[in-house]
C-alpha cells in the first residue's frame, strides 16, 4: 500500500491504524513521521492479504 501525508504537517499530527481484512496491520502509524517528511511517499507490504485478479483486497 501508498501512502502520503499530501499536507504541510508534523510528526505525531496525523496517527492512525491500518485494518485490512480485519487486522490491525499498522498501529499508531505516523506517514510523516516514516517518511521524515510530508509529501514524501511510504510503501508498505502485508504478507496473507487476500486479492481478487485486479489485486483489489477481497
Amino acid at each position: 500500500m501508498y501512502f502520503a501525508e499530501p499536507n504541510d504537517t508534523s510528526v505525531g499530527e496525523r496517527i492512525f491504524d491500518v485494518t485490512l481484512q480485519g487486522k490491525i496491520v499498522l498501529s499508531n502509524f505516523d506517514v510523516v513521521s516514516e517518511a521524515g517528511t510530508p509529501r514524501k511517499t511510504v510503501v508498505k507490504s502485508f504478507n496473507g492479504i487476500m486479492t481478487n485478479s485486479d489485486g483489489q483486497l477481497v
